[in-house]
Order: structure tokens, then C-alpha cells, then sequence
């Protein structure tokens, strides 16, 4: 059956562009497509297509279709989404590849370790053996055009028996995973179901969608991974990208994505808007502007560094028809696997050769160079001058359910871990933030060498700073996985070969012996669950100063706790006092951080609670309801104003207020200060930049800080208030000071963050309030602060109070409270989102103005002592670059108008 005739005419427009092919390799082709009708057609399958979007069932069941229906084709499914939706890919290639698809994968994984294969084998490899390369879409719901071309895409490859196509299929084998969020494009949300943006969650993996996903990926790994978007306006984005990029991706990556893709992408473009005419604004593109390539959680950032592909973003204007999106989608995503197709042998052969230098480089410990690619950037912070050979992990320091998520972390992207036989002595190693000095690691630590194929994806996820090039970010500015998850790592330079055995087998339960009475270290988050869910569900528990005991059997503890990577063994110590499981209440207000706490809460810790509203709070039904907890997250916080009085009586008759917080003053923090709960006041920071940060705190002897395995940890800060000490309760956590106050990330005028207060606990008559200055379970990545988060849960009661603390509603209190009060007065909920802040010259400051009020009236200023002023834009909706109406804008406009910016957080 033929195409509809304006797809036939699109793809009778692809052919050869960009001329560098491999050797032998023919781009000749000028026969107009031809196809096997046997193969259902999309606009068939789904009436009106490609006229209207496609929907979610209809993907599905489509890819199911033509797997049944081509030899080329197999499809499978890489698991299900939060809702149950299946999560469908198909593999495309001849008939030939698809039946040794494995073998393909396991040469393509031999290129990737030079270690076992010689440059003669690569050499074989790259002449003989097909590329595996991926299109995928939708990866944010409310974006279909990606996922509406990956249906075209999978037809043609499949239907096509023109020349068009030969080359394609000989030499790639092509991954196409349509929709990697359908829950979200059914909803229309940019989000999965638990407010998740998939589109930084690629290092954690913490989504069922994209944990399937790294699976997917380790088992069929990429040379080229595109990742499908669209965006505000009518253009379309495709790289270069903006600066950062970050320094660990490889020159191959950053050639590959610049010098050949977009080039033939820019070049095809530049085309068919000369046939367009200059009064058609289709085909309108831009590059550099915008989009970065540096956060580890994006699908072009992580394809580039973990698997050493070229991994690229495409965006494309959402106010254009269905029709014109899917087909500029269609031709870019076609035109890159021309590319890839023509030039497959080279990419293969500098595929191995770059994995060559990486194992080189981690032997000499030698970190990559930073590098912008903007024409008129350079580079403002290069990579120090240093020495990175090992990285250790230390169990006897670190919480054991975090450290075994790290490892599980690191393993699931094929990072080779050692356990060490014997104690190893350092000459040079050093922790985070710290002088380098000799010391001794211990027995039983994790050592990770740098010189392995990962070496690049290894510094990108444990080095102690990502090094930024150039101050610009759309995302957070740090994500070292040590530090976000409290996990004591060395660095060292030392020339090594210790003696250590490498971990087969991913972390998972340990239950050593035979019982009655098992014993565990409450000193994670995960740890706390075990102890919560094991006394939900019936067992005797014991808890006391970080430690648990629980009376069952190993099998039972095996069923119940199977899914939380620690240990727990046989005890003979004297009995600890009875554990009572706190009953647990959630405001349900609107935010990401609710939505998130929720799912760790459902799906990770299994720990039970009741979601509250408003309504429910005002009707009495914290007291009525029993409820030991009242935990209101980073949230929208200011509709609970009018319950005060309700919140009031829940603590004082003994019950545990817990706040987080966000920025803007959102969130639960914010609200108990509004309402009288506290006398730690919520200020800005004036004249900082922060946003994503993560900086050394420490910790005292607390009931929020019971079981932590150091006195110091580290805080995620997301560019939140500035919370001050109480007057009459205490500070269990706080910034370091001195030589202690360290940070991972960008951040400038922060030094007035030293000593001020991360968690506040205050005594409230019979109660308990404990207030957190940001969010500590952000994204469900930050397992370290998410541990204070749950032990706040346990807070229980008077005899809990901090020692020597006066009662926060008592009248002595009173002058305190109302200082308090009045320091987010006006201010209250003007989150959750992040303000757009840029930084300009002062001198500058009327030009940057006139540019912004083009786009918005609503934003302040605010000079710092560097001689320059921030601009800050409020963001209460938490729009991201892609569906805020004008960021994407902004940019240009300043280079336009000639006015510098020096920095800018989106």
C-alpha cells in the first residue's frame, strides 16, 4: 500500500548529503523509495498519521506489528512504566545482523576494552561488524514528535527495498525505543507518574524507565545515541551545543556530534529551507545556544561519556503542526544514520582507539582538559593540575545501604570494582576536599583503578568536582556520587597493584547465620527502612543510638527486606529497647518534592503513610488520626496558613512536626516558620550563585544524626534559603566553617552559608519540630541527606527534645518566633522553582534590562561586592528550559545586544 504522498516525498529527500564515507562504502543512491507493502503502514495502523500524533497504544502495538511482520525487525520490551505500561523497543538491521544481534553487541563490547582485543581484532571489527545506534523519543510525555518520527523511522527500515536503505541496514544495527516515558504522553506531562524528569535521572536510574533503559543500553551499547525533544517556539536545536561540556567526554564524542553530525544536519537543513523560501519559517534552526552537554543525568551527556558514543539532543518547536515536527524529527534523526551508516568503519576503529587512550590516561592518572566550543567563549576554570589513578571506597566509614547503592551503581554501567585482601598503604591519597597525605586503607575497601575502559565515566560520577569550563548551567552544578550519598572515598595518585578481588555479583541482603535475633547498623536510609518495615510487619524490633535488632527467621527477613542491600547478622547482644513504627502523615500539596518523597516512600523504603490535605489537616484529623509524624515536604505549603491552629495542637500534645524546604520559601520549613514553629529565621543569600551544590556540614550528637557513621557529611544545596540557628532549640546539623568549608560545584558569595544551620530541632510543648534549610531526598539521588530525613520520623516525644531546649511556643519565645516570622514575610511560596539568576557587569545592568523587559517585567536585582548584579527572574511553576516561554530566548537576545553575560543558572 503506498505512503501517503507527503511522506513519500520526504523520503524520497534523504539521500546521500555529507560525503565521508568508509572506504567501499557507496552513498549513490538516487532511486526513489520503494517498499514492501507487506509491512503495515503506519498512517494504516493509526488513521491520520502523521497528521495528528500517534498514540501510546498504538506505538506499542504497532512495534509489536511490524516485529511479526519484517525479518529485519525484533522487538522486546526492556520492562514496564510506573503505570504498567510496556516499555517496547525494536532492534533493525538485515535479516543477517538481526539473527547474530548478540554477537554484534559482544564486538561492539570488545571495542570497548582494548585490554582483551588487539588493534588487528578492533581493526577486524570495525571493517566487518555493524554499528549499534539508537533513536529514541518522548522521553518528557508532553514532547511526541520524537516518538511520532521513530514510528516512520522503524517502517522505513523495515519496509524500504531500495538502495536508500541498503547501507543503513548493512552497517548499523539500530535501536529504536519510541517513547521512554508513555505514562507521561498519555497524561500529557512533562514527568512520569511520580513527578520524575527523566531527563535527569540517567546516572541514578532511580525510575523503573530508566533503570530498564541503562539495561537496555549495557546490553546493545551504543556508538551514536539520539534522544528526541521538542521545546518552546518553532525552531529546531541540534548540536554543537552550548558550553559546558563536560571535560571527561571524549574528543572522538565532541568531533563525532559537532563535525560530522551536525555538520550534515546543518547542511541538509540549510537546504531545504532554500527550497522553502525565505517566507517559510520551517526548517529555522539554531546550535550552541541553550543546551549544554555536561549534567550527567541527560540522555546525550551520559550515552557520550559512559559508553563513549556521540550522544545528541534534538529539539524541536512545539508551535509548528504535528506533521512539520515529525517530519524535521524524521530528517534529522535519518540524516544522522546516513552518517553513522557511511562512515561506520571509522567510527568503530576510533571507537576502540578512544577507549585505548582512556585506559592510558587512567593509568598516568591524567583527567582531560576542559574545552568550550562557542565561537566567542573560552575557558574560565580549567581542570586542576592533579593526579587521579584509584578511587577507594571505605565500608567502615560509610553507610552501608549507600555505599552498596553506589557500587550496584557503578556495576550497572560496567565499571569493574575490587575488593581489597589486605590493608593498602596510600604515599599519596586524600579524601574529598582535603590535603593529600600518607595513610592506610583498609581490608575489605573498594578500589576502582582508573585504568579501565570507564576511566572517563568513572571521574565523571566519583571525582570530587565536575570542573565547569564555562559558568552556564540549565541544570545542577555537582553530582559527585560519593558525596551525594555520604560515601567516604580516597583519591590517590600512587603507582599500585594491590592485592584485591574483583566483584562479580551486584550488592544485595546479606543475612549471616542462624538467629533468632538479627542484628543491624542503623546508619542509612535504607537501614531505617528495615527497621520501620520490619516492625510494620509484625516482627519484635528493638532500636537504640543506631543500631536495630530483629527477631526472625533469615528466610522471612530474606522475603520482607530482599530489596535493600544490606547486611544484617546473628546477635547475642543484650536486648535493645522495643521499636514502635511511627504512624506517618504527608501533605499533599503540589511540587516535585512531594511527588518524589512519595515514591521513595512507595517504592524504595516501603515505609506506609497517609497522604493529608489541606481539608483534612483543618478538621483536626493530625490528632484524630493518630499520627505521630507530620511531614510537609519542599512543596506549595502556603494554603496550610489557616490550619496553623490544628498543626499547633498536634505538636504540643506530642506529636513531630518534620518541614523541608525549597527554594523561594517553599515548603514545609518555610510554613512552619510563617505559623510560629520556630526561631530560626529564612533568609536569602545576598549576592550568591548556588544552585545544585554539594558542601561539607557537620554533625552533632543528635536523634537526627543517631547512627551516621562520621561527624560530617554532606548537603545538597539547590540554592535555598539560609536558615539561622534557633535561639531555643539546636542545630544537629550545620555548614563547616574555617578550613572545613569546602564545596563541590559552582558557587560565588557563598561564604555566608559557614556555621549557618542545615537542620533545626526545637521543643514544642510535649512535641517536636525538626526543619530542614532544602530538600534532602532531591530527585531520590541524595541517599546520604535522605537518611536525616528518615530518622527525623523517629523523633519521638519529649524525652526526644534537644537537651537544654526552651519551648518554641512558650511566651519567652515569643520576640524570637515573631523575628522569625517576619524574615519570610512577603515571601512564601514564591517557589519551587529555581529563579533564572545571570550575572552582568554593572555597568552593563541598563542594557540587560532593556532585554529582559522585552520578555518580562517581573524580576530584581541585586549587586554583590564582585562589582558585578544578579538578575533574578522567579520561576514558581518549576518550568524547565524546554517549556518555559522565553529562557530558551534569553540568551540570544544577550549576544545580540552585545551585553556579556558572566554567568547564568537556568
Amino acid at each position: 500500500m503506498a505512503l501517503p504522498r507527503v511522506l513519500v516525498i520526504v523520503l524520497a529527500l534523504l539521500g546521500p548529503l555529507l560525503v565521508v564515507p568508509s572506504p567501499g562504502v557507496s552513498t549513490d543512491c538516487d532511486q526513489d523509495p520503494v517498499y514492501d507493502t507487506s509491512v503495515t503502514n503506519p498512517s494504516d495502523h493509526a488513521d491520520g498519521f502523521p497528521d495528528r500524533e500517534i498514540t501510546t497504544t498504538e506505538i506499542v502495538s504497532y512495534f509489536d506489528l511490524v516485529g511479526q511482520e519484517s525479518d529485519r525487525v525484533v522487538t522486546g520490551s526492556f520492562g514496564t512504566s510506573i503505570g504498567g505500561t510496556d516499555l517496547v523497543y525494536s532492534l533493525v538491521s538485515t535479516p543477517e545482523n538481526i539473527a547474530r544481534v548478540d554477537e554484534i553487541a559482544a564486538d561492539q563490547n570488545r571495542l570497548r576494552d582494548p585490554r582483551e582485543t588487539t588493534p588487528e581484532q578492533a581493526a577486524d571489527i570495525a571493517a566487518n561488524s555493524p554499528a549499534i545506534v539508537w533513536y529514541t523519543g518522548n522521553v518528557h510525555g508532553n514532547e511526541p514528535s520524537g516518538a511520532d518520527a521513530a514510528v516512520t523511522i522503524l517502517h522505513d527500515l523495515a519496509a524500504r527495498t531500495d538502495c536508500g536503505v541498503d547501507v543503513l541496514l548493512e552497517n548499523l544495527v539500530v535501536g529504536i525505543l519510541p517513547t521512554q516515558n508513555p505514562d507521561g504522553r498519555d497524561d500529557n506531562s512533562r514527568t512520569n507518574r511520580y513527578g520524575f524528569d527523566m531527563n535527569r535521572d540517567w546516572f541514578a536510574g532511580s525510575q523503573p524507565e530508566s533503570a530498564g533503559k541503562l539495561e537496555l543500553l549495557k546490553q546493545y551499547p551504543p556508538v551514536l545515541y539520539i534522544d528526541a525533544h521538542q521545546m518552546g517556539g518553532g525552531d529546531f536545536f541540534f548540536p554543537p551545543n552550548a558550553d559546558p561540556i563536560h571535560h571527561e567526554i571524549s574528543d572522538a564524542s565532541v568531533d563525532w556530534i559537532n563535525n560530522l553530525y551536525g555538520a550534515a544536519m546543518q547542511e541538509e537543513f540549510d537546504r531545504r529551507a532554500e527550497e522553502a523560501g525565505p517566507a517559510s519559517t520551517d526548517w529555522d534552526y539554531f546550535n550552541y545556544n541553550v543546551y549544554d552537554l555536561f549534567y550527567m543525568g541527560y540522555g546525550d551527556t551520559v550515552p557520550s561519556t559512559a559508553y563513549g558514543a556521540a550522544g545528541m539532543t534534538f529539539e524541536k518547536g512545539s508551535s509548528d503542526s504535528a506533521s512539520q515536527r515529525h517530519l524535521e524529527q524524521l530528517v534529522a534523526g535519518w540524516v544522522s544514520l546516513q552518517q553513522a551508516a557511511w562512515n561506520k568503519t571509522a567510527i568503530l576503529q576510533r571507537h576502540y582507539d578512544s577507549h585505548v587512550q582512556a585506559i592510558a590516561d587512567g593509568a598516568a592518572g591524567r583527567l582531560e582538559d576542559n574545552l568550550v566550543v562557542e565561537p566567542q567563549n573560552s575557558v574560565e576554570f580549567e581542570v586542576p593540575e592533579q593526579t587521579v589513578r584509584h578511587y577507594f571506597l571505605l565500608p567502615d566509614e560509610s553507610g552501608e545501604g549507600n555505599l552498596n547503592r553506589l557500587i550496584d551503581r557503578l556495576q550497572r554501567t560496567d565499571v569493574e570494582i575490587y575488593a581489597l585482601t589486605e590493608d593498602l598503604d596510600l604515599a599519596e591519597g586524600r579524601l574529598y576536599g582535603r590535603e593529600a597525605g600518607a595513610m592506610t586503607v583498609p581490608a575489605g575497601a573498594y578500589w576502582i583503578p582508573m585504568a579501565q575502559p570507564q576511566k572517563r565515566w568513572i571521574q565523571a560520577l566519583l571525582g570530587e568536582d565536575p570542573y565547569t569550563p564555562f559558568p552556564y548551567f540549565y541544570d545542577v552544578t555537582s553530582w559527585s556520587n560519593p558525596l551525594l550519598m555520604d560515601v567516604t572515598a580516597v583519591i590517590a595518585a600512587d603507582v599500585l597493584e594491590p592485592a584485591a578481588t574483583l566483584l562479580t555479583e551486584r550488592p544485595a541482603l546479606t543475612v549471616e547465620g542462624n538467629g533468632p535475633v538479627f542484628g543491624l547498623t542503623v546508619d542509612s536510609a535504607d537501614a531505617v527502612a528495615a527497621t520501620i518495615r520490619a516492625t510494620e510487619a509484625g516482627f519484635a524490633v528493638g532500636a537504640a543510638a543506631g543500631q536495630a535488632q530483629i527477631t526472625a527467621t533469615a528466610a522471612e527477613l530474606t522475603t520482607l527486606l530482599g530489596d535493600l542491600p544490606l547486611t544484617l547478622r546473628t546477635t547475642t547482644e543484650p536486648a535493645l529497647p522495643p521499636f514502635t513504627a511511627p504512624k506517618v502523615a504527608v501533605f499533599n500539596g503540589s511540587g516535585e518534592s512531594g511527588s518524589h518523597l512519595r515514591f521513595m516512600l512507595d517504592h524504595v523504603w516501603q515505609i506506609p503513610y497517609d497522604s493529608v490535605s489541606v481539608a483534612d489537616v483543618a478538621v483536626g484529623a493530625l490528632t484524630t488520626g493518630g499520627y505521630d509524624v507530620f511531614l510537609v515536604p519542599g512543596v506549595t505549603a502556603s494554603t496550610l496558613i489557616a490550619a496553623a491552629p490544628q498543626i499547633h495542637l498536634f505538636v504540643q500534645a506530642g506529636g513531630t512536626y518534620v518541614g523541608t524546604n525549597r527554594s523561594g520559601a517553599t515548603g514545609g520549613t518555610s510554613l512552619a516558620t510563617q505559623i510560629g514553629l520556630t526561631t530560626a529565621r529564612s533568609t536569602p543569600l545576598a549576592g550568591a550563585e548556588v544552585g545544585g551544590t554539594a558542601f561539607r556540614v557537620d554533625l552533632a550528637d543528635a536523634v537526627v544524626t543517631a547512627g551516621s557513621p562520621d561527624d560530617e557529611a554532606f548537603w545538597f544545596n539547590l540554592g535555598e534559603n539560609v536558615l539561622s540557628a534557633s535561639t531555643t532549640g539546636a542545630s544537629p546539623v550545620t555548614y563547616s566553617t574555617g578550613e572545613d568549608f569546602w564545596f563541590s560545584g559552582y558557587g560565588t558569595g557563598v561564604d555566608g552559608l559557614a556555621g549557618t544551620s542545615v537542620v533545626v530541632h526545637e521543643a514544642a510543648g510535649q512535641g517536636n519540630v525538626v526543619l530542614f534549610s532544602g530538600e534532602p531526598n532531591f530527585r531520590a539521588y541524595t541517599e546520604g541527606p535522605s537518611f536525616l530525613l528518615l530518622n527525623a520520623l523517629l523523633v519521638d516525644g519529649p524525652g526526644d527534645q534537644p537537651a537544654g531546649a526552651r519551648d518554641v511556643t512558650s511566651p519567652l519565645a515569643a520576640a524570637d518566633v515573631a523575628a522569625a516570622q517576619a524574615s519570610v514575610a512577603g515571601r512564601l511560596d514564591q517557589g519551587p522553582g529555581r529563579p533564572i539568576t545571570m550575572q552582568v557587569e554593572r555597568a552593563d545592568l541598563d542594557a540587560a534590562l532593556e532585554v529582559i523587559i522585552g520578555f518580562t517585567t517581573d524580576l530584581t536585582t541585586e549587586p554583590t561586592d564582585r562589582g558585578t548584579v544578579l538578575i533574578r527572574i522567579p520561576n514558581p511553576d518549576q518550568l524547565d528550559f524546554e517549556s518555559h516561554p522565553f529562557i530558551h530566548q534569553l540568551r540570544h537576545a544577550f549576544e545580540t545586544a552585545g551585553v556579556a553575560l558572566l554567568s547564568a543558572q537556568f
